[in-house]
C-alpha cells in the first residue's frame, strides 16, 4: 500500500488553530469526529450497525451498469471506510485506479487496505478537508488519472450545498461524472430520528468530548425546521461551566450554550436535482434504496 499523502491544511498545527476558532464559534467541523483512531473505530461500527451495506448497498450497485466506460480512476471524496466504492470497482470488473481521500488519515488507509487486500488497483491515499482547501483541485491532480468518476457518499448532509457542492464541481473537468448520494425523509423525519439517536452514534460523538475534556452537560439530538430545510442535529448542553484547552488557547463554556456536534440534512428527489442543478450539476440518473431514505444520483457537470 503507497503512503498517504497529507494536505498543509491537515498538519497538527493547523487543525490545532481550527479546532479552536470552531469551539470559540460553538460548532465541530465534521472532520473532527473522525480524527483519531479511536473515533474512526466507533464509526465505522455506528456505520455497520445503523446503515449496513444490505440495507444500502443496492442504489450504488445498480447505479454501475450506466457508469461511464472511459473512467480511469475512481476518487472517493470521503472515502469512509470504502466499503461502496470497494463493491462498485468489483461489479465494474474494469482496471480503474482507485483514490481513496478523507479528512481522517486512520479512514484513508482503513480504505485503500480494505481495496488492495480484494485486489483492487490502489493509487495514493490522500488527507485534506474539501470545505477548507482551495488549491484542492491541484492537490488531487496528480494524483488521478483522468478522466474521473468521482464519488461522494454520505457528506452532503453534514454540510450547507452553497459551502460544499461548489467545492465538488471544481475538482470537475467536461468529461468526469460524480455519483453522490443524498439522505431523503420519504416518511417524515420523526420515523428516521431512531437512526440518529441511539447509543453508537451517541458513543461516536461523545468520544470526541471526552478527547477533548469537554464536560458538565447533555446530549441533545433533535429534528430542526427552518422554511424548507429539515435536518438532525446533535448539541452537547453545557448545565455547568466548563474549560477546554486547545493547544495554548482556553476555551470557556457557560451553562446553558450548546455546542453544535453534528448535523445531518434530508432531502427529497426533486429538491436534490434543484440543489444539484444551482451549483452547475445534472443529474443524469437517479437510484433510490429500498427504504426510499437514500437517493444516489450520477450528475455530469452542467
Amino acid at each position: 500500500m503507497k503512503p498517504a499523502r497529507v494536505h498543509k491544511s491537515q498538519t497538527p498545527d493547523a487543525l490545532e488553530a481550527e479546532l479552536a476558532k470552531s469551539l470559540e464559534h460553538r460548532y465541530v467541523p465534521p472532520k473532527f469526529l473522525y480524527a483519531s483512531s479511536r473515533q474512526s473505530e466507533l464509526w465505522l461500527e455506528l456505520h455497520q450497525q445503523c446503515a449496513p451495506n444490505a440495507a444500502l448497498g443496492a442504489p450504488y450497485l445498480e447505479a454501475v451498469a450506466y457508469l461511464p466506460k472511459e473512467s480511469r480512476s475512481l476518487v472517493s471524496l470521503g472515502c469512509g471506510g470504502g466499503e461502496k466504492e470497494i463493491s462498485i470497482l468489483q461489479a465494474l470488473n474494469r482496471d480503474i485506479e482507485f483514490i481513496p481521500t478523507d479528512v481522517s488519515l486512520p479512514l484513508a488507509q482503513t480504505a485503500a487496505q480494505a481495496a488492495s487486500c480484494k485486489g483492487i488497483h490502489t493509487g495514493t491515499p490522500l488527507v485534506f478537508d474539501l470545505a477548507s482547501a482551495d488549491d484542492a483541485p491541484e492537490f488531487l491532480s496528480t494524483h488521478a488519472q483522468q478522466p474521473c468518476l468521482f464519488t461522494f457518499f454520505g457528506i452532503i448532509p453534514n454540510f450547507p450545498p452553497p459551502l460544499i457542492l461548489p467545492r465538488v464541481r471544481s475538482l470537475m473537468n467536461n468529461s468526469d461524472h460524480l455519483l453522490a448520494s443524498a439522505n431523503l425523509a420519504p416518511r417524515g423525519m420523526e420515523h428516521i430520528l431512531p437512526q440518529y439517536d441511539n447509543r453508537p452514534t451517541r458513543r461516536w460523538l461523545e468520544q470526541f468530548l471526552a478527547e477533548h475534556k469537554i464536560t458538565g452537560g447533555k446530549l441533545d439530538i433533535n429534528i430542526r425546521r427552518q422554511n424548507s430545510l429539515e435536518w438532525f442535529q446533535a448539541d452537547y448542553v453545557f448545565e455547568a461551566a466548563c474549560t477546554t484547552s486547545i493547544g495554548n488557547r482556553n476555551i470557556e463554556f457557560k451553562s446553558g450554550e450548546a455546542l453544535e456536534l453534528f448535523v445531518s440534512h434530508r432531502y427529497t428527489p426533486e429538491s436534490a436535482g434543484a440543489v444539484f442543478a444551482e451549483y452547475g450539476l445534472n443529474i443524469e440518473h437517479t437510484f433510490l434504496s429500498d427504504n426510499c431514505e437514500e437517493g444516489v444520483f450520477l450528475c455530469r457537470p452542467q
